[in-house]
């Protein structure tokens, strides 16, 4: 008699974890930040964050986690507040850094068989990316680097895997990979949430995910980043940085742990940084000499 007001309980948290969040970013000191909004091929948004006198030529493209916006990348309490604090205490110049957003919840799939967001591959990469270029100041630029966390890190995977010729550096930070499948069965998940960190509101999430953006077990497999990830790259493979925490809700250790070594096995250079605490447990020191080494 209690399955039915778990349930209840369950699809209510699962409800409201898909509404809106309202926040506000704080700048970094010493960042300049330019926005821009373009309404084609299909509405989005960058910001391009640069500090003044850096002479690094790297370009880092950011994705964002769900509900945010291009803006988040500049946000003192954050992550990435604590690595321009990082560079600093180095001496190590910035690369500057360009965030996009297509809206609060979107992935960087083959468009051509998902009809439920307006983002693409694609148009990332033909249309997005040319964009920002025009706008880049200082002539010549250097390597490209692309970096996301939560869903941006899904995002980052997907960019560096399927157009892998293009970037130097890929920097995954805990990314949700559940490696059950695009339509796993009942069995599947309730083993999932035993045997993860993965609870039963995330769990429910993925799934809801996974048929919005993924049509068929054939489109999974050309755009998810566990099943990519098994296939040789054509190319000399960018250097991966992927982190995860050992407590994370959304489970994401076992998915980073297969992810680490299909990459491996194909010749990728990986740092792998499992993590003691929950979501988005990242050492910025560790990431920031990544992102400039």
């Amino acid at each position: 008699m209690l399955l039915l007001p778990c349930l209840a309980l369950v699809g209510w948290r699962v409800w409201a974890a898909f509404q809106p969040v309202t926040y506000v970013a704080s700048p970094v000191a010493g960042v300049e930040m330019r926005c821009l909004t373009e309404a084609a091929p299909v509405p989005y948004s960058f910001c391009i964050n640069h500090v003044a006198g850096s002479d690094n030529r790297d370009v880092v493209f950011h994705f964002h986690g769900r509900n945010g916006d291009a803006t988040w990348w500049n946000d003192a309490p954050a992550y990435s507040g604590e690595l321009y604090t990082e560079w600093a205490k180095s001496k190590r110049a910035p690369p500057t850094v360009v965030s996009v957003s297509f809206g609060p919840l979107w992935l960087l799939t083959d468009q051509r068989n998902a009809e439920s967001s307006s983002a693409s591959i694609n148009v990332f990469l033909e249309s997005v990316m040319p964009r920002v270029e025009r706008e880049l100041r200082g002539g010549a630029r250097g390597r490209t680097f692309v970096i996301g966390e939560s869903m941006g890190a899904v995002n980052a995977l997907l960019v560096g895997l399927k157009a892998s010729a293009r970037f130097s550096k890929v920097a995954s930070l805990c990314a949700p990979l559940a490696t059950v499948g695009r339509d796993p069965s009942l069995s599947d998940v309730v083993s999932l949430v035993r045997h993860s960190s993965m609870t039963a509101k995330r769990a429910l999430m993925l799934m809801v995910f996974s048929r919005r953006f993924y049509p068929s077990d054939a489109f999974w497999a050309e755009n998810a980043p566990l099943p990519l990830s098994e296939r040789s790259f054509a190319t000399t493979p960018p250097a991966f940085f992927i982190t995860c925490g050992r407590t994370d809700d959304w489970g994401c250790l076992e998915g980073s742990e297969a992810l680490v070594n299909n990459l491996r096995a194909h010749g990728a250079h990986v740092d792998w940084w499992p993590r003691p605490g929950g979501h988005c447990d990242i050492d910025p020191q560790a990431l920031a000499a990544f992102l400039v080494e």
